[in-house]
């Protein structure tokens, strides 16, 4: 069974159904029944991304069909997604709707966040070709709701998106455009092209209704150089269209054409009959504008074989009117009377006036919620900042405290120096002596670098198990507070990296306790991330009480499974970044430091799993990097741009990888002849590529 899911995650959708048919025929012979409902469901998911819709159908029932005899309902909110999938595609959109309801009520007790964001997106989607908006909007919002409260970004985008092309189609643009200017913000903030494309290509849509042809081509070519970085062809199709239908605004017909014969080649090629269709009424409008109606009319009436009053009900509105108004030219009154009906008719159920009225009462709703979210929001920002001025009156006192002694101190030296020359004999030697202390302190600190690199050498055993990975350590003195730790014990490779609070040898001390605490919890046989980050806390809380002088760290910690392939990730208050199958994944470490005891009760550490299905590649990193100055301007040189570096050079070997870090940290803090500025910080990055 894992093999046909496999195969079905690397897009190999003939051979994952060859292997689920094949899985599907062995578990019969062998009266093993339990895996039936989840093969049935990667047969049913591989027919529907060959089109074999039927064929899609047909596995998903029998998926049903499997949960019942063997009351196996693990993925049965799963299955039911995938044959409303299918019904979708065969648009049977009432089959579908129901399906998706029974998802839905599978889903909510599974409290599967992800699957019900699928199934509310879709039922959005078809009321939405349905035209109608209200029930459409009141999916969206869900949807909405249910990734705000979930934190995903991505989600979020798409669902906003939703909501603005509701209002879009009601020609509500003001609310569409607040809608898609959101999420343009929330993809500019996570970096995700997709997400930036689809706002741009929205609010493009907008301008063009507005007639503002200009900038409605603008934010088009923002969309299609995007999309066609990502060689996303069913958005480009899209996106052609959408850029012809303003240059026969602006009555530029013959650029216009080339422009629409784009999409078709594209829409045929990739078999979507939709903007093909699609196409053919855009074509007809483009000839109706250039007065040659008999054109015009062939292809609005091979479009509107496709379109009805419930399928793309906008479209069908738009050929019916051009049907009409050709026929008008045409002078046959007749005909152009039945396109005129049909026209009324479709027009009155966009318009119909009660279902504005709960589009309003929808969006009332949601942005009432939304303000009581603000509110709470703000609530909870004025008592951590109510906590952060206390933590500074502290602060301040000990700076007072520190400021007190220094005054003393210069008080003193300035007594000795008024002695003059009677001291000047005793000055040489407690000069003497102190250049004494200073020589035997930096041998110290010598010796105490080669301790702290003996603790983070590699043992041998565990060098052999690990994958190709480099290491860019550089501390800011001799001694370092960032640190990492690698072992292997039994079948698991933990690896771990240490963010302690400041730098030199206070924070090297800390960063020593840590790795030899760590280093105990792992002896002791756990295995989880989060649990070891919660084990280390609860001692370094205990060392704390005992030496006021231990301060915080922020850690992150891996763990690899070798026999399971799996990797388990935590973080207290540092990042994972990895790239898989040339994907960029940024999952943010827990808000919560070892050893913090400002803030409580403390947050549980979130544990992330994941299997390792291809060659992925894997970095951790202090905040060193990303806070040093440098540039031309003195800059901090941010965590934002460390992952777009690496991102970018991830597809190199791990040591080539390494060198060009350093290159780029010494070109960072020199840019150029003359200028040059001091490494704040310890900076440690360490990379990982674990493969198949």
């Amino acid at each position: 069974m894992q093999h046909t899911k496999d195969l079905y995650k690397k897009r190999d959708y003939n051979a994952s159904l060859e292997s689920a048919s094949n899985s599907i025929s062995l578990s019969k012979e062998s009266l093993y029944y339990d895996h039936l409902p989840c093969l049935f469901l990667y047969q049913s998911r591989s027919f529907r991304r060959l089109k074999q819709y039927n064929e899609g159908k047909k596995s998903a029932l029998s998926a049903i069909y499997w949960v019942d005899k063997t009351n196996n309902v693990d993925e049965v909110g799963d299955i039911y997604i995938e044959l409303a999938r299918n019904y979708k595609s065969l648009y049977q959109y009432d089959s579908a709707i129901n399906h998706y309801k029974t998802a839905i009520y599978h889903l909510e007790n599974k409290q599967d966040t992800i699957g019900l964001s699928i199934a509310l997106n879709n039922l959005g989607a078809i009321h939405k070709i349905q035209g109608n908006y209200s029930k459409a909007l009141k999916y969206y919002t869900k949807d909405l709701e249910i990734n705000t409260e979930q934190d995903y970004k991505k989600d979020m985008i798409i669902a906003l998106n939703n909501i603005g092309q509701v209002h879009f189609n009601t020609k509500s643009f003001n609310k569409a455009i607040s809608f898609y200017e959101r999420a343009e913000s929330i993809a500019e903030e996570i970096d995700y092209p997709r997400g930036i494309a689809s706002a741009n290509s929205n609010i493009g849509a907008i301008y063009h209704q507005l007639k503002e042809a200009d900038q409605a081509l603008e934010k088009f070519y923002i969309a299609l150089s995007l999309y066609k970085k990502q060689n996303n062809s069913y958005r480009i199709c899209e996106t052609y269209l959408n850029i012809s239908n303003v240059l026969i605004m602006k009555e530029e017909y013959s650029v216009a054409l080339s422009f629409i014969k784009k999409s078709q080649e594209l829409s045929k090629e990739i078999k979507n009959h939709h903007i093909l269709n699609k196409s053919y009424y855009i074509e007809g409008e483009c000839y109706y504008n250039m007065g040659k109606y008999d054109q015009a009319i062939v292809l609005l009436k091979k479009a509107e074989q496709f379109y009805n009053e419930d399928h793309y009900t906008i479209e069908y509105r738009n050929i019916l009117k051009h049907l009409h108004q050709s026929y008008i030219e045409k002078k046959n009154y007749k005909k152009a009377y039945h396109y005129l009906d049909k026209w009324l008719v479709v027009n009155e159920k966009i318009n119909d006036l009660e279902q504005k009225k709960i589009i309003e009462d929808i969006n009332s709703k949601f942005e009432n919620k939304q303000q009581l979210l603000l509110i709470d929001q703000l609530n909870k920002q004025k008592e951590l900042k109510e906590e952060k001025i206390i933590y500074q009156n502290r602060i301040n006192l000990f700076l007072i405290m520190i400021s007190l002694l220094l005054l003393a101190f210069l008080v003193f030296i300035y007594l000795i120096n008024r002695k003059g020359r009677k001291t000047y004999k005793l000055i040489r030697e407690q000069n003497h002596e102190i250049l004494t202390i200073h020589s035997e302190l930096m041998d110290s600190l010598k010796l105490a670098s080669k301790i702290q690199r003996s603790i983070v050498e590699i043992p041998r055993d565990t060098k052999q198990a690990l994958p190709e990975h480099f290491i860019f350590w550089k501390p800011l003195q001799e001694v370092s507070g960032d640190i990492y730790h690698i072992e292997k014990k039994d079948d698991y490779i933990f690896i771990t990296l240490m963010d302690c609070t400041g730098h030199g040898a206070p924070a090297s001390l800390l960063a020593t306790l840590g790795v030899k605490t760590l280093s105990d919890i792992i002896d002791e046989g756990h295995v989880h991330p989060d649990e070891i980050l919660e084990e280390l806390d609860q001692r370094i809380d205990v060392e704390s009480s005992l030496n006021k002088d231990i301060s915080g760290m922020d850690v992150s910690i891996l763990v690899y499974d070798i026999l399971a392939k799996t990797i388990s990730f935590a973080g207290a208050k540092r990042p994972l970044y990895f790239i898989n199958e040339n994907e960029p994944v940024y999952i943010k470490g827990t808000r919560r430091s070892i050893g913090e005891t400002l803030f409580t009760p403390k947050k549980p550490f979130e544990r992330h799993t994941f299997n390792i299905t291809s060659d992925i590649k894997l970095y951790m990193y202090s905040d060193g990097f990303g806070d040093q100055f440098g540039g031309i301007h003195n800059k901090k040189y941010l965590e934002k741009n460390l992952r777009k570096f690496l991102f970018e050079h991830s597809h190199l070997p791990f040591e080539v990888q390494k060198d060009l870090l350093r290159k780029e940290y010494i070109n960072w803090i020199s840019p150029s002849e003359g200028i040059s500025h001091k490494s704040i910080d310890d900076t440690l990055v360490i990379g990982f590529n674990f493969t198949v």
